[in-house]
């Protein structure tokens, strides 16, 4: 690794476990990329129970403004350029309509079935009238840019404010749903409530605690993928895909893989661990 940023592999004696650790000084490093995963998030562990797939970031506003900022950087623009050209284009101000409400978010998917999958993203919002506002705001914008992409009504009894998005060529819409500080947008059959309001949460799952321990040094996962599950929907969906025949053999031996990043020293230290069968 160059610069300042220190990286291992190693693989325990039984060959079940392959982890990979990166550490570096984030204000020195030759590239502070490779610092890779943020720190995680509470969202995270507040998932569906079951979820096979999950991975969060805390403050996302923060982190859309670095990306405007770097994106303005590279093109010569200032930032306050950058956010009037995208208003004027688009409608959207990135910064009262993003920016200013959006918290920590998280990302899931779960189901071993094509007609029982969920997936999508919760965000905490810091101000849950301005985040209806501005999302309401980008499905506008979705529906003007595209012409793929309608915003509808959410469907009678729906607990909380919001819209959906119905793409063309998509078998149900997207739910954009506002309820208390949190916001859902996801794509399934009853995945509002599964985000919102799970019956049981991943933090409390063994898959969870069992990521938390491999990863060690008190790091909680921001990143989870259990393979199993993930197998048994390609089982029941793409069974005679012959990509997924030809690494099935490989697939299976993979049990989770698991993720996270602490600060530790004034470094940050982010490990990757694959736990196999």
């Amino acid at each position: 690794c160059p610069g300042r940023t220190e990286c291992h592999a190693a693989g325990s004696p039984d060959g079940e476990r392959i982890a990979f650790e990166i550490s570096h000084d984030p204000d020195t490093a030759a590239d502070p990329g490779l610092g890779g995963l943020p720190e995680s998030t509470p969202l995270v562990g507040a998932l569906p129970e079951d979820s096979w797939a999950a991975f969060g970031v805390p403050d996302l506003g923060r982190a859309i403004e670095g990306i405007v900022n770097t994106v303005g950087q590279a093109q010569g623009l200032s930032p306050s350029i950058l956010r009037d050209l995208l208003r004027a284009q688009t409608g959207i101000d990135i910064q009262r309509d993003v920016i200013d409400w959006a918290g920590d978010i998280a990302f899931f998917a779960r189901g071993v079935r094509a007609d029982e999958l969920q997936t999508g993203a919760v965000i905490e919002a810091k101000d849950p009238r301005a985040a209806e506002r501005g999302l309401e705001k980008l499905g506008i914008a979705l529906e003007r840019q595209t012409g793929d992409v309608k915003v509808g009504r959410l469907p009678k009894g729906t607990d909380g404010e919001g819209f959906t998005l119905e793409i063309r060529g998509a078998d149900r819409p997207i739910e954009v749903v506002t309820r208390g500080n949190r916001v859902a947008i996801v794509y399934g059959r009853d995945a509002v409530d599964a985000a919102l309001e799970p019956r049981g949460r991943l933090s409390d799952s063994r898959t969870f605690r069992d990521a938390a321990r491999e990863l060690g040094d008190g790091i909680e996962p921001s990143l989870l993928v259990a393979m199993r599950p993930i197998l048994r929907l390609a089982d029941n969906e793409t069974r005679e895909d012959d990509g997924f025949r030809a690494a099935r053999p490989f697939l299976v031996r993979t049990d989770s893989i698991s993720a996270g990043s602490k600060r530790e020293g004034g470094r940050t230290l982010t490990r990757v661990v694959i736990k196999l069968k």
